[in-house]
C-alpha cells in the first residue's frame, strides 16, 4: 500500500501489483502446462497483481487433486508467478465449500464426516390406566447416538431416558390420558458433501466428496495435515514472498445437501448450545424441539454453531497460517455473520449468484450486509491498533451469468468500495471453457470473453479503487450493535441513504470504546443499554430515528440525495471521502480540494460542483497534489458536426444498428470497430454522444484513444489536440455480450445510435 501523500498521488494512473485485483482462476481441465503458465502471462500483462489458483468441477483424473502431477503444476505455476511478480494466494479446498480436502478427510476415519442433529417423533392417545411402549428412530442406521429423549403432553415437556432397545415406557397414572409425543433427538451422520475437483464430484452426484465435521478438532487437524501440511512441504519457499495468503471458502459445517430436517451438530454440542443460551443442559435438552422452528432457540444455535466453527476451525488455520508466515482470508458461510471475521488476518465475504444488483437487494437483505460486515473487521482493528492495516477482500461476479455487462461490474465494485472493500477477487477467470464448463457458475471474465482486450481498462480502475480504499483511515462515530452473530441489516440503509457513516461493533466491544451513538434493533436495546448503562443508544425504529446524526461527505446541490453513498476518513494524512452514484440519475455535488477519478485515472482541482452521472464514482480530498491538471471548462453542445461514410470490419455488418437482426450475426459475441470521418475547419473540441451501444466501446481519434465507454450514458469529450483541421477519422470498437453466443440471448449490440457529434461550446 501507499501510504505516503506525495506517493499515493504520483502512483495513482498505475498503482503498484499490491493493490491490483485478484484472479480467481479455475484448473478445471487437462489444461496443459506450458497453455496455463502463458494465461499467467496474459493475467499479469492485463493488470492482475495476485492469483489465486482453485482445483474446480472439471479438473481432469490425470492431473488429480493433491496428487504428484498436481504439484508438479503448483510448484510451475508459483515459480512462474514469482518471475511476473504475480502474487499467490492458495485456495485450500477442491471446489468448496472449504474443510475436507476433496473427500480424503472422511476417507482418513469415517467419523470425521460432518454431522448434525436429527429427530424421530411418535405420538399416541393414551387411554386411561393404558400403559405404552413407544421407539422413535431414524431408522437402522448404527452411526446415530441418542442425545435426548423428550416427553411432550398438555402440560409440558420431560426429560425421559429410554430402556434397553431405546424403548420409553408410557403411563396414562404418570402421563394423564390424551396425545403424548415422544421426541428422541440424535446426533447422526448430516449426509452433507462438498462440490469437488472432478466431473463427477459434484453436487447430486453419489460420488460426490463427503464434508467433513468442522466442530471437530480431529477432523479439522486432519483437513489441515492434508492440505495446508502439504503445500508448506512442495510449496513453503514461496511462503511469505510470492505466497501471501490461504484462502478458506464458506466452510460449513453441516455440508451441502445434507438431510432436510436437520440443523448443525457434533458430539457434545448440547454443552455449547448451552452456553450461549445461558441456560442449564437440562433445560438446553428440553428446548432441542425449538431449534428446529426458526425461533430464538434456532438463532442461538446459529451462533453457537458460529462460535463453535470459529473456535475449531477458523481460529486452527489462522495458527496455521500465522506460524508460516502468510495470512487467512477468504469468507465464511452467510454473509451477515461475524464471528468467523475475527479469525482472518484479511477479513472478507462473496458476492455472487446475483443476490445483490441495483435496487432493493443494494440495501435489504441479508446479502446487502457482506462488504460492510468484512470492513467492520478490519475498522475495528485499526481502531484498536492504528499499525494493523490489512486489505478486505470480496470475491465478486460469481455465477451472475453470462449476461454480466461492465455496467453491472461498474455498480457492484462500487456497491463493495464505498462499503470498505479493497481487494477484489475477481471471480472467475476459466482455464478451459471446454464442453459444459462454459456453464459452471459463468460468466468466465477472462481469456475466453469477447471482452478480454477491454478488461485491462476495467482492472485499471478496481485497482486505483483499492489503492485510495487501502490508504484511506475510517473513524466513524456511529457504531451499529452486533448481538449474536449477525448483524443488523435492514435497519442500517437509512444510514446509507443519509451519508451517515458507522461501523458494525460487536455488544462486548461497545464500553470505552468512544463511539458518539450506539444505534441498535429494538430486539437487542437491553442487552446493549446493559453494555452502556450510560451511553448514547439509539433504537432504529420508527420514521426518523436517525435525525440528529451527522452526515458525511459534501452538500448534494441536485439530483436524488438518496442515492449517494459516501465513505469518508483520513486519506494519507489528509480529509478524504468517496462518493457513489447507487442510483440512475445524475447527482450533483458541491465540491473543494483535489476530485481523484479512478476510472481516467485523473487528479483535476476540484470546480465548484461536480455532477456524478450513473455509474460514477470519485474521490475527494481537501488538499490539491502538485500532480493535479487543471479540469478543462465546463462546455454544452454547440453546432453538429457531419459524420460520413460509417463502415465497420466485420464483412456482414454494414453500418449502424443492432447486429443480431443480421441472421449470420444472431449469435454473434465479440468486437466490431465502426468507422466514420469527419470535416473541421480547425482543430477543435468536441463532443461525442454515441447513443444506445451493446454493450461496451473504445473510442479513438485519429488513431489515439480517447475514451472508453462502457455503461450509459455513452458520452464522451474529445480534446482539441487530438483533432486536424480538415479530414479526421473516428473509430468506435464496440464488444457486445457473450449471453449471445452462449445463451442465444439476443441482446441488442452494436453501435445502435443514434451518433452525435458537437463542437463543445463553453457554458455561460
Amino acid at each position: 500500500m501507499t501510504a505516503d501523500w506525495a506517493g499515493l498521488a504520483s502512483a495513482f494512473a498505475s498503482p503498484p501489483s499490491a493493490s491490483r485485483p485478484w484472479a480467481f482462476w479455475f484448473l478445471n481441465d487437462d489444461t496443459p502446462l506450458p497453455e496455463l503458465l502463458e494465461q499467467l502471462d496474459a493475467f499479469a500483462e492485463a493488470g492482475f497483481g495476485t492469483v489465486c489458483p482453485c482445483a474446480r468441477i472439471g479438473l481432469s483424473e490425470e492431473i488429480g487433486y493433491l496428487t504428484p502431477t498436481w504439484w508438479e503444476f503448483m510448484r510451475a505455476i508459483v515459480a512462474h508467478c514469482a518471475e511476473l511478480g504475480l502474487r499467490v494466494v492458495l485456495y485450500d479446498e477442491a471446489s468448496y465449500p472449504s474443510g475436507a480436502a476433496n473427500g480424503l478427510v472422511t476417507q482418513q476415519n469415517p467419523e470425521y464426516a460432518s454431522r448434525c442433529l436429527r429427530r424421530a417423533s411418535v405420538e399416541v392417545d393414551l387411554a386411561p390406566e393404558e400403559v405404552r411402549y413407544v421407539r422413535p428412530q431414524l431408522g437402522r442406521s448404527l452411526w446415530d447416538r441418542r442425545v435426548a429423549t423428550v416427553v411432550t403432553t398438555a402440560s409440558g415437556r420431560t426429560l425421559v431416558t429410554p430402556e434397553e432397545g431405546g424403548l420409553v415406557r408410557l403411563t396414562a397414572t404418570d402421563l394423564g390420558t390424551g396425545r403424548v409425543r415422544v421426541t428422541s433427538f440424535f446426533d447422526a451422520p448430516s449426509g452433507g458433501t462438498i462440490r469437488g475437483a472432478h466431473a463427477w464430484q459434484d453436487d447430486g452426484s453419489a460420488l460426490a466428496p463427503a464434508s467433513a465435521d468442522l466442530m471437530n478438532p480431529a477432523a479439522v487437524a486432519a483437513f489441515l495435515h492434508l492440505t495446508h501440511d502439504a503445500y508448506a512441504q512442495h510449496l513453503g519457499t514461496w511462503f511469505g514472498s510470492t505466497i501471501v495468503a490461504m484462502f478458506t471458502d464458506e466452510p460449513e459445517a453441516i455440508g451441502r445437501h445434507a438431510h432436510a430436517d436437520a440443523v448443525s451438530w457434533t458430539p457434545g454440542f448440547e454443552a455449547d448450545l448451552a452456553a450461549a443460551a445461558g441456560a442449564s443442559i437440562e433445560e438446553t435438552l428440553l428446548h432441542l424441539e425449538d431449534v428446529f422452528d426458526g425461533g430464538p432457540w434456532a438463532r442461538t444455535l446459529e451462533d453457537a454453531v458460529g462460535a463453535r466453527v470459529g473456535r475449531i476451525y477458523h481460529a486452527a488455520q489462522r495458527a496455521w497460517c500465522d506460524a508460516h508466515g502468510i495470512a487467512l482470508t477468504g469468507h465464511p458461510k452467510r454473509a451477515d455473520e461475524v464471528e468467523a471475521l475475527a479469525s482472518f488476518t484479511w477479513p472478507g465475504q462473496d458476492v455472487v449468484w446475483r443476490w445483490v444488483l441495483p435496487g432493493p437487494t443494494a440495501l435489504h437483505g441479508d446479502q446487502s450486509a457482506a462488504p460492510r460486515s468484512a470492513a467492520s473487521a478490519a475498522i475495528l482493528r485499526r481502531r484498536a491498533d492504528p499499525t494493523d492495516v490489512v486489505p478486505v477482500v470480496n470475491e465478486v461476479y460469481g455465477a451472475y451469468g453470462w449476461q454480466l455487462s461492465f455496467d453491472e461490474m461498474k455498480w457492484l465494485a462500487d456497491w463493495l468500495s464505498v462499503r470498505g472493500t479493497t481487494a477484489f477477487l475477481v471471480h472467475a477467470l476459466f482455464a478451459s471453457v471446454r464442453d459444459n464448463r462454459a456453464y459452471e457458475s459463468e460468466p468466465d471474465v477472462g481469456l475466453h470473453h469477447a471482452w478480454w482486450p477491454k478488461l485491462p481498462t476495467f482492472l485499471a480502475y478496481l485497482a486505483r479503487t483499492s489503492m485510495l480504499g487501502e490508504a484511506l483511515t475510517e473513524t466513524p462515530s456511529v457504531a451499529v450493535a452486533v448481538v449474536g452473530d449477525r448483524v443488523p441489516v435492514d435497519e442500517v440503509a437509512p444510514l446509507y441513504e443519509h451519508q451517515i457513516g458507522f461501523v458494525y461493533a460487536p455488544v462486548s466491544s461497545l464500553p470505552g470504546a468512544g463511539f458518539s451513538t450506539v444505534v441498535c434493533r429494538p430486539a437487542d436495546a437491553d442487552a446493549v443499554r446493559a453494555a452502556l448503562p450510560k451511553g448514547p443508544v439509539v433504537i432504529a425504529e420508527g420514521d426518523r430515528w436517525w435525525e440528529g446524526l451527522t452526515p458525511e461527505g459534501p452538500r448534494v446541490a441536485s439530483g436524488k440525495a438518496a442515492d449517494l453513498r459516501v465513505r469518508a476518513g483520513s486519506l494519507a494524512g489528509l480529509a478524504g471521502v468517496q462518493l457513489t452514484n447507487e442510483g440512475e440519475d445524475a447527482i450533483v455535488v458541491e465540491t473543494a480540494g483535489a476530485v481523484w477519478d479512478p476510472w481516467t485515472g485523473q487528479i483535476v482541482a476540484a470546480p465548484p460542483t461536480w455532477t456524478l452521472q450513473r455509474r460514477a464514482s470519485i474521490w475527494l480530498t481537501d488538499a490539491v497534489p502538485a500532480c493535479a491538471t487543471t479540469l478543462p471548462d465546463t462546455c454544452t453542445p454547440g453546432p453538429d458536426v457531419a459524420l460520413s461514410g460509417w463502415s465497420t470490419d466485420h464483412p456482414d455488418i454494414a453500418g449502424l444498428g443492432d447486429w443480431t437482426r443480421t441472421p449470420p450475426c444472431e449469435r454473434f459475441a465479440g468486437t466490431v470497430t465502426y468507422r466514420a470521418a469527419f470535416e473541421l475547419d480547425a482543430a477543435s473540441d468536441l463532443l461525442l454522444d454515441l447513443g444506445k451501444v451493446g454493450d461496451a466501446a473504445s473510442i479513438r481519434v485519429n488513431g489515439e484513444p480517447v475514451a472508453a465507454s462502457f455503461w450509459a450514458p455513452y458520452r464522451c469529450r474529445i480534446a482539441t489536440q487530438a483533432t486536424v483541421a480538415g479530414e479526421n477519422i473516428v473509430e468506435v470498437a464496440v464488444t457486445n455480450s457473450m449471453a449471445n453466443r452462449y445463451e442465444g440471448a439476443l441482446l441488442p449490440s452494436g453501435l445502435l445510435g443514434p451518433v452525435r457529434l458537437n463542437l463543445a461550446v463553453p457554458s455561460a
